[in-house]
């Protein structure tokens, strides 16, 4: 497997090669076969394994993890704009949104702008975690940028980056804008 980018079921594509149980032994590789489809309750992927055809069935809140040929990274510019993305929107603690926020325009932390930027939704559940995803390659090059690549390898990213440097530690838009702007211009130079 080259590479995994971590998907909303809705954003699947002919072709794509979903991975199923990943973590497990019995990983399942499925070829979705054509566009996904919803009722509104669930979101359907038609897809093909061992030469049988089904369909899976995922809430909207669910991930997909599909394997892709080279890797998917954010760019430095795409690192730069989720502080634009913070700028423009305003910066929330305590969450990845305001529980009422309007998802389109309302205040994000520093993992939901990372989203953002990424052209995903802010709200996220699965981007960050145990896949390689854009988001989460970016975050872990924030964490190392503020001294925190150890503690993301015990804890988990969410938890060093979200939960105490976003919530707790960081003080203020400026702040958090700044170091996501040397993290990208750092990742640059080193390139």
């Amino acid at each position: 497997m080259n590479c995994i980018a971590v998907r909303r079921p809705w954003e699947a594509r002919e072709g794509d090669v979903i991975v199923v149980h990943p973590e497990r032994p019995e990983t399942i590789r499925a070829t979705v076969t054509g566009p996904p489809w919803s009722d509104g309750w669930y979101t359907r992927i038609p897809y093909r394994a061992g030469g049988v055809d089904a369909v899976f069935e995922l809430e909207p809140k669910n991930a997909i993890v599909v394997e892709t040929a080279g890797e998917v990274l954010l760019t430095d510019d795409e690192r730069a704009e989720a502080a634009v993305v913070i700028e423009t929107r305003g910066w929330h603690r305590r969450g990845y949104v305001p529980i009422d926020g309007d998802l389109e325009t309302c205040p994000v932390c520093v993992l939901a702008a990372l989203s953002v930027a990424a052209g995903h939704s802010p709200t996220h559940e699965g981007w960050f975690g145990y896949y390689r995803s854009p988001e989460q390659a970016a975050a872990e090059a924030l964490a190392d940028h503020l001294g925190y690549a150890e503690q993301v390898c015990s804890c988990g990213v969410v938890e060093v980056i979200g939960d105490r440097w976003n919530d707790l530690e960081a003080t203020s838009v400026q702040q958090v804008t700044t170091a996501l702007r040397e993290c990208a211009a750092g990742l640059k130079a080193g390139a």
